[in-house]
Formats: structure tokens, C-alpha cells, sequence
């Protein structure tokens, strides 16, 4: 088929086009799915890495939902646990929490580690 400015230049083309056009429907968007996970781990959850051994638990209903997005909504509570950062260790605090409201990566952290220098003590 051939176009001059986006309309076929034989005129039998543009009437078929024409018809194409009319008969074309648009499917209704489906309905997007959400899939919901409530969690039930008030503790015992270890997060285990190179520099942070550390026991949490989470809230009542504490949960995650996926649709087009990932959202968690609860409080992971610090249970007790450790973390080594530039050679020092730090005690965490257990009145620590991450909560979270929404998007994972918009958490409200409130996490408080303590350090003995035993060098000067």
C-alpha cells in the first residue's frame, strides 16, 4: 500500500482502510490483580549478612500486596542483634523499628546501635 502523509494514495486502499478502521474495538482493559500476603512472625526472623546478625519480628498484621506495584504495610520490631560497620560493633538496640506504609523503598527507619570502645575502657 502506498501513503502520501499517513492516507493511501490509491482511492480502492483508503475505502478498505476505511472499513478496517470501523470494524476495529477496543477490548476492555482487565482488572488488575492483587495478591495479598499477611505475615504472622512476631519473632525468631533472622536477617543474617557479612555485617549484620540481627533477630526482628513483625507486627499484627503485618502485609505485603502485589498488583502493579509492591506495597508493605507494618512494623518490623529489632529483637536484639548486632551489626559491624568500618571494623566496629554495634549493639542494636531493642526499642528499634523499620515501619512501613506503602512502597518498600519509603520505610521510616528509627533503629538505634550502641558501641564499647574496649580499647579505652
Amino acid at each position: 500500500m502506498l501513503v502520501r502523509n499517513g492516507v493511501p494514495v490509491n482511492a480502492t486502499q483508503r475505502k478498505k482502510l476505511a472499513q478496517l478502521s470501523h470494524q476495529v474495538t477496543v477490548a476492555p482493559e482487565k482488572p488488575t490483580r492483587t495478591i495479598r500476603v499477611t505475615l504472622d512472625a512476631p519473632k525468631n526472623l533472622w536477617v543474617k549478612s557479612s555485617d549484620v546478625n540481627a533477630e526482628v519480628g513483625l507486627s499484627n498484621e503485618f502485609h505485603l500486596e502485589v498488583g502493579q506495584g509492591t506495597s508493605m504495610f507494618g512494623e518490623v520490631q529489632v529483637r536484639r542483634g548486632r551489626l559491624d560497620v568500618i571494623g566496629r560493633r554495634f549493639d542494636l538496640d531493642p526499642s528499634s523499628t523499620v515501619r512501613f506504609a506503602g512502597l518498600p523503598t519509603r520505610a521510616y527507619v528509627n533503629i538505634t546501635a550502641t558501641h564499647k570502645n574496649e580499647r579505652e575502657a
